[in-house]
């Protein structure tokens, strides 16, 4: 089950911190399902006090594309050559490597780029899914779904977000750098990985989760576990623990 967000009702989750990230890199990554054709925030670091923002964000209806963009005064972002559905879960993951240079990736590839120089401000103190907060004005909230949203400390590799995009978990991916990790699955907003919990604001609901497939302990020897369409949990066999 993943979390369905209304923007007719300003529903979100947030935190006031950016998860212990004060300087570049970082990656932003999360699965989606849109319901409307509108600029909508996915995942995003913002300011209370000052207009600064870093977004993950879908643009439509002229664009139908994802960009990750960096706001300290003025835009700059990278834009993503194909384009996304609405009612269709896709793979969106952005990142920042340094001042002028940026990326975005829509299911694992049409990536963008971008070199604008924009530095990462020390103003950032506040996380949030499903809405840009900048200048304490909250923006652009989310039409849709949101599961698997994940914050590495780390610019991931291609290769990395082409496995994100296949269906694996965070969890697999640079484990070391992963920074916070919400699976969203059921009514749990908490962070698997560095215990950064977010609240939720006018509560968003319930949803059918993508399908994921999930880490096992070794000591188990025989099963991952895949959280289904419709958020049912499948296991797989595996041999012996060494890998799906």
């Amino acid at each position: 089950m993943a979390r369905l967000f209304d923007d007719g009702n300003s529903e979100y989750l947030s935190r006031s911190d950016t998860l212990g990230i004060s300087a570049y890199p970082f990656t932003f990554a999360c699965w989606f399902n849109s319901d409307a054709a509108l600029n909508q925030t996915l995942m995003s670091f913002g300011s209370i006090a000052q207009a600064r923002h870093q977004e993950l964000r879908l643009r439509d209806p002229a664009d139908s594309d994802v960009i990750m963009l960096t706001y300290t005064g003025g835009n700059a972002f990278a834009a993503t050559s194909n384009q996304w559905s609405t009612n269709t879960w896709h793979h969106a993951c952005g990142i920042v490597a340094g001042d002028a240079d940026r990326s975005v990736f829509l299911d694992g590839g049409g990536k963008g780029t971008d070199a604008t120089s924009q530095t990462f401000s020390g103003v950032y103190d506040r996380t949030a899914i499903g809405v840009r907060i900048s200048n304490n004005v909250f923006a652009q909230y989310m039409s849709g779904n949101i599961a698997e949203a994940a914050v590495w400390d780390v610019a991931l590799t291609d290769t990395e977000v082409a496995i994100l995009a296949a269906g694996y978990s965070p969890l697999f991916v640079r484990p070391q750098n992963l920074v916070a990790y919400w699976p969203l699955v059921r009514d749990n907003d908490n962070d698997i990985v560095g215990g950064y919990s977010l609240t939720p604001t006018n509560t968003p609901s319930i949803s059918a989760h993508p399908r994921v497939i999930y880490p096992v302990s070794p000591r188990t020897h025989e099963y991952a576990v895949v959280v289904g369409g419709g958020g049912e949990v499948v296991k797989i066999m595996l041999q012996h623990g060494l890998g799906l």
